[in-house]
């Protein structure tokens, strides 16, 4: 043990109470403090502590950030194209029962105003409920029905347009082959020998007057006389008119089914054919007596080879 000057004993010095460090093997005592045992501790979790996110932040106003608006914003337009494609997409399906028709070739006297046909047209467009989007309308059928319905119309057709939603109907005029006087009402008569309608103006429409006696009444759509009949009278009158010979009438007796007198232009008397015999042959023969002879009453030219007159 040391002296002072003084002659006073000196204690050892000891050590600093802040840095005092007591060591973690004593007996009894508290851990040792560590700053980097203490900050890696403040780092774990325990595996059990479920996570925490925080929630978004908002405004004192109850508003989302300015970064979500900028998202939702930014989504509009594509928003828009898709709205627009749908709604172009679902016009481009759409047919409407209200249609335009349009009438093909020349028109005859005998066809009907157009909105008849677009008015029956619509009807049947507007039976089925399937009519009103064009992959499921049965635009084919609905033709069919109004060529049954209007047989004046030789083709109907209807079509849908890519782009607009109204139908178009195509009709085209059946062309007469004929006209039949019954009574004081004429008919066309069309080269199968249907009905096609009555007819106001008989000059105006296209086709050999033929004055039917039977007694049967005609019915539009219906047939009244057989089409070897139409042929029959056709040919007979292109022989003569190609001869320069004009055929005045022709009618269809009430006695004879089969036969057809044929009254001629500036000729007091009439000639007797036979629809079941060759009409080139029978007009070969008319034309041949023609200036020869001058009957008072007839001609008959029915049996072949032969010609006889009164």
């Amino acid at each position: 043990m040391g002296k002072t000057v003084f002659g006073r004993s000196k204690k050892p010095a000891e050590p600093d109470a802040g840095r005092r460090r007591q060591s973690a093997s004593q007996p009894g005592g508290s851990p040792a403090f560590s700053y980097y045992a203490s900050k890696n501790r403040s780092l774990e979790r325990p595996a059990d502590e479920p996570v925490r996110r925080e929630s978004p932040v908002s405004t004192p106003g109850g508003h989302r950030p300015k970064l979500r608006l900028r998202t939702v914003a930014g989504r509009v337009p594509l928003i828009l194209v898709i709205t627009a494609v749908v709604l172009l997409a679902a016009k481009m399906l759409t047919l409407s029962s209200s249609p335009r028709v349009v009438v093909v070739g020349k028109d005859a006297s005998y066809v009907q105003e157009s909105g008849v046909y677009a008015q029956a047209a619509q009807k049947l467009l507007a039976s089925s409920k399937l009519n009103a989007f064009k992959p499921t309308a049965d635009l084919g059928g609905v033709a069919a029905r109004l060529q049954t319905e209007f047989p004046e119309l030789q083709a109907v057709s209807i079509t849908a347009t890519l782009i607009g939603s109204k139908p178009v109907v195509y009709v085209m005029p059946a062309q007469s082959g004929v006209v039949l006087q019954v009574g004081d009402t004429s008919y066309a008569v069309n080269g199968s020998g249907v009905v096609l309608a009555t007819v106001a103006d008989p000059a105006a429409v296209k086709g050999i007057r033929v004055i039917d006696q039977t007694g049967v009444k005609p019915v539009p759509g219906k047939r009244i006389l057989p089409a070897s009949t139409i042929e029959f009278l056709q040919r007979y009158g292109y022989q003569l008119q190609a001869k320069g010979q004009a055929i005045v009438s022709m009618t269809l007796p009430a006695a004879n089914p089969y036969q057809v007198d044929v009254r001629l232009d500036g000729k007091p008397y009439y000639v007797k054919t036979n629809v079941q015999g060759d009409p080139v042959e029978q007009a070969g023969a008319t034309l041949a007596v023609l200036g020869q002879a001058n009957p008072a009453e007839y001609l008959d030219v029915r049996v072949p080879g032969r010609v006889y007159y009164k």
